[in-house]
Order: structure tokens, then sequence, then C-alpha cells
């Protein structure tokens, strides 16, 4: 699976930089995360011969609800940081 994982992610890398430079450090995150998860959904499938869904990866409540705190702790914690270093210049 990583040897998958590689040949996506330098195909992906090599398209980027490529067609799409001027957008490149916008782009690249996107690219690695989508990268990951057609490298997953290759595996499952042609590998292991399963489902995607097999593997627990669902959007119900509880993911809904994980994500909405991981997003508020994040975005809570970057604000007190940014708030500390203005305290600290001004």
């Amino acid at each position: 699976m990583l040897a998958l994982y590689l040949l996506f992610s330098i195909g992906t890398m090599l398209t980027i930089e490529t067609f799409l430079d001027d957008y490149e450090e916008y782009l690249a995150p996107i690219a690695i995360v989508l990268t990951a998860i057609l490298t997953v959904w290759t595996a499952t499938r042609y590998l292991d011969h399963r489902p995607f869904r097999s593997l627990g990866l669902r959007l119900d409540g509880t993911w809904w609800r994980a994500f909405g705190v991981g997003t508020g702790f994040g975005t809570s914690a970057r604000s007190a940081r940014s708030s500390k270093r203005s305290r600290k210049r001004g």
C-alpha cells in the first residue's frame, strides 16, 4: 500500500508542479489528503476486495460531533495564541 501511495503522491505533485505552479502552496495539502483517500480506496477495493464503507468511515452524528469539537478546540487554541502574540507586541 505504501508503494501505491508513493506512486499516486508523485503523480499528483508532478501534476500540480507542472500545470498549477502558481497555486502549489494552496493545492499541495488538499492534494495530499485526496491522494491518501484515493490510495486507501484503491487498496481496499482491488487488493482486499471489500467496499470502502467496511473501513467504518461514515459521516454520521458521532462524526459530525467529533468534527465540531475538534474544530472548536483548534479555533480556540489558535485564537488564544494569536491574542497572546498581539498582547506581547502592543
